[in-house]
């Protein structure tokens, strides 16, 4: 079935907002526990930032990409490219073959950490995917603005992966939670930087 560009944009949109809303799910039902007006402001200004310096900026990109198709009606599914579709089918059937199975033991109290580690698998490669993703993308278009964007995730999930395996065991290397809150920072000044070029060019 073949679709107008703008039915195709409605596609991408109503496609992202049920994945946004999945996370906001997510979030919500970790919350009751902390929920205090200081961490909503603090939510609330995160989710601003990334959707002003970044989130803004891929969807600018890939509106461009879908109004930009050169015949007037188009495959229905192209609302992504080959790299998204392939990077979704990954992560979904990564991560619904690995939930289903039974060495997770869903029901007890103490499952398996070694499991929950397996579980996380897709989603560390498709970090490795954004990193490489960034790193080329960069380098090919000599994107000066966005040419360390690639090393603030390394330096993201570097921080986070001790963090995951052995915090349990020995509670202080949870304080590399703290370099890595350094990295989103460090990924925020980029896109903020990026923006204010851009508006100012």
């Amino acid at each position: 079935m073949k679709v107008k560009p703008d039915t195709l944009l409605l596609l991408a949109c109503l496609v992202w907002t049920a994945a946004g809303a999945n996370i906001l799910r997510i979030g919500l039902a970790a919350y009751p526990g902390h929920l205090t007006a200081l961490n909503l402001l603090l939510s609330a200004t995160v989710f601003l930032l990334f959707q002003l310096l970044i989130f803004g900026r891929l969807v600018k990109k890939h509106t461009a990409r879908i109004t930009g198709y050169g015949q007037e009606r188009q495959f229905f599914l192209k609302f992504f490219d080959r790299k998204s579709f392939a990077i979704m089918a990954f992560m979904m059937t990564g991560s619904i073959l690995l939930c289903m199975m039974p060495q997770n033991q869903w029901l007890s109290a103490s499952a398996p950490l070694s499991w929950g580690i397996w579980r996380n698998i897709p989603f560390a490669l498709l970090g490795l995917v954004v990193i490489l993703l960034f790193y080329r993308s960069a380098r090919q278009h000599q994107d000066r603005a966005f040419r360390w964007m690639w090393l603030t995730i390394v330096l993201s999930f570097g921080f986070y992966i001790p963090v995951v395996l052995w915090a349990d065991a020995v509670p202080l290397i949870g304080i590399l939670m703290i370099p890595k809150t350094c990295a989103y920072v460090w990924t925020v000044v980029i896109g903020y930087r990026a923006m204010k070029k851009e508006v100012s060019g």
